[in-house]
Parts: C-alpha cells; sequence; structure tokens
C-alpha cells in the first residue's frame, strides 16, 4: 500500500476492499530485491528489498499516473 498507488482502477471490481491482490511474491538474492505480481493491478514489478524503491513495472501503460509512470517498461 506504501509502493503503489491505491487509487488506480482495477482490473476487476468484485472484490471491494480487495485493491491489488498479490498473485506472486519472489525474493532474488542476486540483486537483493522482491518481484510481485498483482492479479487486480495487472502487473509485474520489481522491488528493492531493503528501501521499497520500484526499480520497473512491466504491465499495460493505461491508468498509470506520476510518479508511477517513470518505472514502465516500454516494448
Amino acid at each position: 500500500r506504501n509502493i503503489f498507488d491505491q487509487s488506480r482502477p482495477r482490473l476487476w471490481t468484485e472484490q471491494v476492499n480487495d485493491w491489488c491482490h498479490l498473485n506472486s511474491i519472489q525474493y532474488d538474492s542476486t540483486d537483493n530485491t522482491l518481484l510481485i505480481s498483482s492479479k487486480l493491478q495487472y502487473f509485474i514489478s520489481k522491488i528493492d528489498y531493503n528501501t521499497g524503491n520500484i526499480k520497473w513495472i512491466l504491465g499495460n501503460h493505461e491508468n498509470w499516473v506520476d510518479p508511477w509512470r517513470q518505472y514502465l517498461l516500454t516494448p
């Protein structure tokens, strides 16, 4: 909740109290990061484990606003 935009529209709205719904969280010891997959926000992201800083976001570019927009990967 402290890292991503809670006001960003969700892919599915039937889960009223679940704005993100993480499918998976994987720790990567090679660079001390977390890979997360969000069902309702429809993205995968890499986050620094110690600081919580976003490294990148892989997903649809719609409905992202600053400051998150800068982390979106471009195909």
